[in-house]
């Protein structure tokens, strides 16, 4: 069996950030990052 697949981009982060409520607000720094994927829960690895 062959399995293929495409490459894995991390287009769903940067969506998830443009959607933000402190991001549209303009409310963030460069400590941003660190605490949007602190906030948000992670999908478990298949």
């Amino acid at each position: 069996m062959t399995t293929i697949v495409g490459i894995k981009t991390n287009i769903p982060l940067h969506l998830a950030i443009l959607a933000s409520a402190d991001f549209l607000k303009g409310s963030y720094d460069t400590q941003f990052l660190e605490k949007f994927l602190a906030a948000k829960p992670r999908p478990e690895p298949t």
